[in-house]
C-alpha cells in the first residue's frame, strides 16, 4: 500500500485539482499526482524484485453507478491502464485486477476524476438544440467519453514518461521487473 506520506501528498494534489475551475490547472495537479504514484510504484517494484514472495495480484470490486455507467467504466479502464491494472466490467460492478499499490492508486484517482467530470458536466447545464430538443443525455454521455479518452491519454503519457526517466536514471533495467 502507499505509505502515509505519499498518500497525503497525492491527496493534497487531488484536492487542489478538485478545487479549481480551470481545466488545465486540474490536469497539471492530476499529472503530478500520477507522477508521484508511478515513481512510488516503480520504486516499490524494484525493491521487491527478486524477493522470495512476490506481491500477490488482487481483485477488488467497485460499484460504478448509473447514469452513464458504461462511460464511467471507460474512465475507470483508462485510469486502471495508466496504473497497470485491468478492469473487468460486469453487470452491476467493475472488478479491478492488479497489485495492491496499483489498485489503491487507480481507485484514488478514479474517484477524483469522476467527481471532476461530474462537476464539469453539470456546470455545462441542460443542452437544448436550436429546435428545442433536449440533448442533455447524449451530451453528457459524449462528455464523459471524451473526458475518459483525454484523461486516459494524459495519465498514460505521464506514466510512460516517468517509467522511461526512471529506467534512464537507474542502472537496473525495469523491463524484467515490470514483466514479472
Amino acid at each position: 500500500m502507499l505509505n502515509e506520506k505519499m498518500l497525503r501528498r497525492v491527496r493534497s494534489l487531488i484536492a487542489k485539482a478538485e478545487a479549481t475551475t480551470f481545466e488545465s490547472e486540474a490536469a497539471t495537479f492530476m499529472a503530478k499526482a500520477q507522477e508521484l504514484i508511478t515513481a512510488h510504484s516503480l520504486q516499490d517494484a524494484l525493491q521487491s524484485h527478486g524477493n522470495q514472495e512476490p506481491s500477490t495480484v488482487q481483485m477488488v470490486d467497485l460499484v460504478v453507478d448509473n447514469p452513464y455507467r458504461g462511460r464511467k467504466a471507460e474512465l475507470l479502464g483508462a485510469v486502471g491502464q495508466a496504473n497497470r491494472c485491468r478492469v473487468v466490467i460486469g453487470q452491476s460492478h467493475c472488478t479491478l485486477v492488479g497489485f495492491p499499490n496499483d489498485i489503491q492508486a487507480t481507485d484514488l484517482i478514479f474517484s477524483s476524476l469522476l467527481f471532476q467530470a461530474s462537476f464539469a458536466m453539470l456546470r455545462e447545464g441542460p443542452q437544448i438544440d436550436s429546435r428545442g430538443v433536449n440533448r442533455t443525455k447524449s451530451f453528457r454521455n459524449a462528455f464523459i467519453a471524451g473526458f475518459a479518452s483525454r484523461i486516459g491519454r494524459r495519465l498514460s503519457d505521464t506514466d510512460q514518461r516517468v517509467t522511461h526517466e526512471a529506467e534512464a536514471q537507474g542502472s537496473q533495467s525495469l523491463v524484467p521487473v515490470l514483466r514479472e
